[in-house]
């Protein structure tokens, strides 16, 4: 009767593993990071346009196929910020979230007013320059 009790404990939750309902966090532990040597000023606009990258890798990164890019404010306008997210692809979108946002936080920690710096976290990674490029 015990072990009927634990084979079928067992299949209900590989059952919730295999939907989606079980989930674990996503691994936030610092692979690597670097920072710019460069910095900006507290006044900067350039501080105004990375707060809004930061925001939005942040926030869209898992609702964009994770893998995300991102510029503040726009083409031709200066100066401008340009930053990617991306999360690892066997994350959940909430966990992607969640990643992302200690990503964001740790790269305002470990990179105060660099113009360009980046952080690998276990599960996810954001980075952001003063020019534009292309992960790969």
């Amino acid at each position: 009767m015990a072990m009927l009790k634990r084979t079928a404990a067992t299949a209900i939750f590989s059952l919730l593993c295999i939907c989606g309902l079980v989930r674990g966090d996503p691994d936030t532990s610092t692979v690597g990071y670097s920072c710019s040597t460069s910095i900006y000023q507290g006044t900067d606009l350039f501080k105004i346009n990375l707060d809004d990258v930061l925001h939005h890798l942040r926030d869209d990164t898992a609702y964009n196929k994770f893998n995300y890019y991102y510029q503040s404010p726009w083409p031709g306008s200066t100066p401008i910020c340009y930053g990617h997210g991306a999360c690892n692809g066997a994350l959940q979108v909430y966990d992607c979230v969640l990643c992302m946002t200690s990503a964001v936080t740790q790269i305002r920690s470990l990179c105060p007013m660099s113009v360009g710096a980046q952080v690998q976290l276990g599960d996810c990674r954001a980075r952001y320059e003063q020019y534009d490029f292309t992960e790969k």
